[in-house]
């Protein structure tokens, strides 16, 4: 193993998971199935499914678990390392092996470090390596998200980011400077000039440009959903949407003074009067009275009045 190299793998922490579970359109692929919980503070730990049943009882691991994504779950051991476990058999590990760093299984593989700082492994829900990045690549990787439709968002360390697949290949070179995980099969890239200008671009799966954005000064948002982009003109400060097939794009009035990812084909907006819900075309689901809210669910919204929901 060459010494010099010094590898990072990104946990995906529960925060991570309810970005998951809270943004976009889709997420066919990734089932949520059950969460970390304490009946009391400082009680040891169970699983608990989305639904609200106990899939583990409280009081049954003396460390706190992963989230189960996809039926697979890590647990970490007394000194801090994790092995697999599958939720049907939560009392057996799926291997012997322990790992520093494990991600979550998005796909039927996941990205993981046996030591702090040894090289970035491709393992299946067995904990075998599919592929050793470091050995394989010539590149000089430092930084890996999970994966996101099949694909791994990876940084070497001159800065550059690029994709692999599930197989630990690399599939789209590391060639920009800015770069985001996929989402309904398009990812946000972006390239900074010696001016330190930058001009980003939609690319799909296979690293092909989809869109190229003007270069007008905008505050991008990271991910498209429901086939809708957000941002926000730096000049007028105007709330917009840019569609991700070549549309005409969604342009809101100025009395909205915030708004935010689309989700199941709405988003929720802020005014100086409250916050409200818009559908994709601009128009009012719910008249902005509220103080806050979010959705929840393909034909749910949580709203809140004081201290009511």
């Amino acid at each position: 193993m060459n010494d010099k190299l010094k590898y990072i793998v990104t946990s995906i922490f529960l925060s991570s998971l309810f970005a998951v579970l809270y943004t976009g359109c889709k997420q066919d692929s990734i089932e949520i199935n059950a969460l970390p919980f304490q009946e009391n503070e400082g009680d040891n730990w169970g699983l608990i499914s989305t639904n609200g049943k106990i899939e583990i009882p409280s009081g049954s691991f003396t460390r706190q678990p992963s989230a189960v994504v996809n039926g697979m779950f890590s647990l970490p051991d007394e000194k801090g390392y994790y092995q697999l476990y599958e939720l049907k058999h939560p009392t057996h590990p799926t291997s012997a092996r322990r790992f520093a760093q494990v991600g979550h299984f998005f796909e039927d593989v996941t990205l993981a470090q046996e030591f702090p700082d040894s090289p970035i492994l491709v393992i299946d829900r067995k904990g075998q390596s599919i592929n050793n990045i470091g050995i394989s690549l010539h590149y000089d990787i430092i930084l890996a998200h999970n994966f996101a439709e099949g694909r791994a968002l990876f940084c070497t360390r001159k800065g550059k980011y690029g994709y692999m697949d599930t197989r630990g290949n690399i599939l789209i070179p590391p060639i920009y400077d800015q770069a985001y995980d996929f989402h309904e099969g398009l990812a946000l890239t972006g390239n900074t000039n010696d001016k330190g200008e930058t001009s980003y671009q939609l690319i799909d799966l296979s690293g092909n440009v989809r869109i190229q954005i003007q270069d007008t000064p905008a505050l991008l948002d990271s991910q498209p959903a429901c086939g809708l982009i957000k941002y926000n003109n730096c000049q007028s400060g105007q709330c917009c949407y840019l569609s991700t097939t070549g549309k005409e794009g969604l342009f809101l009035p100025d009395s909205i003074r915030e708004a935010f990812r689309f989700r199941h084909n709405a988003a929720i907006i802020h005014t100086d009067h409250g916050a409200g819900l818009i559908d994709r075309e601009g128009k009012l689901l719910i008249a902005p009275t509220y103080e806050e809210g979010f959705i929840v669910g393909n034909d749910r919204v949580c709203l809140r009045t004081g201290n009511e929901w």
